[in-house]
């Protein structure tokens, strides 16, 4: 999803409304086996979407992450509440807070992907085998395994409890200044800064706190961050 979107025009809430859409709709369907085949960057909405499908599976290329954090606001698709049950809380909260990406070894040792390839060619054509072997069973099999299954998915009130949790996050003064900033820093035809998102957007709104860290250590943090936030 394009960053621009987050500023609560109409356009922005047309996209965020059709990402949700297409989130429900991998969620409630019993009678397809939705399989993602991922083979470069698959960033925030991109993200969501798959951790929602059945299956994921990755080539050499593969690189995803919810980069949302960063921002201020949050994954409100399903992301969120998907990637507890693919990775455990303490996986997904380690992915989630810190806007880190994920490559094909790391996500298959973690469990957001089923396996992962050394090839493009070979990635396709072991996907194409397993969808093929899927279908050729009969449909009540895969619809009732998948019904069985659906206890691991977040709920529809789950769902909409988050999206209701993001709109004021997202519309507030700190994540709507950090938005700006992102934008103003990749200068919005920066194709190098939008290719090293997340790390991009971590430098360009955290890179001095990231340097005390550097050569203060700790303690020049907590002192850089006492000086915003008061933390009596």
């Amino acid at each position: 999803m394009d960053l621009r979107n987050l500023n609560g025009s109409a356009a922005g809430v047309t996209a965020i409304n059709q990402l949700i859409a297409c989130g429900r709709l991998l969620q409630s369907v019993t009678s397809t086996a939705f399989i993602a085949q991922i083979n470069g960057r698959t960033f925030g909405g991109g993200m969501e979407l798959t951790s929602q499908m059945d299956m994921r599976f990755a080539g050499p290329d593969a690189l995803v992450a919810q980069y949302e954090n960063s921002n201020g606001f949050v994954a409100q698709g399903g992301g969120q509440l998907s990637l507890g049950p693919i990775m455990g809380k303490a996986r997904a909260l380690e992915h989630l807070l810190a806007s880190r990406t994920i490559d094909a070894v790391t996500g298959t040792r973690l469990g957001l992907f089923n396996n992962h390839y050394d090839t493009a060619e070979t990635l396709e054509r072991e996907v194409d085998d397993l969808a093929a072997r899927i279908g050729l069973y009969p449909q009540t099999s895969l619809n009732d395994t998948k019904f069985s299954l659906a206890f691991l998915s977040p709920t529809p009130e789950m769902l909409d409890a988050q999206v209701e949790r993001f709109s004021p996050i997202a519309g507030g003064k700190v994540s709507q200044g950090l938005l700006k900033s992102t934008l103003e820093a990749s200068d919005e035809s920066d194709n190098a800064f939008e290719r090293e998102i997340p790390n991009s957007i971590v430098e360009a709104l955290y890179g001095e706190v990231l340097d005390t860290l550097a050569e203060d250590g700790r303690a020049g943090v907590l002192a850089a961050v006492e000086q915003e936030v008061d933390l009596s």
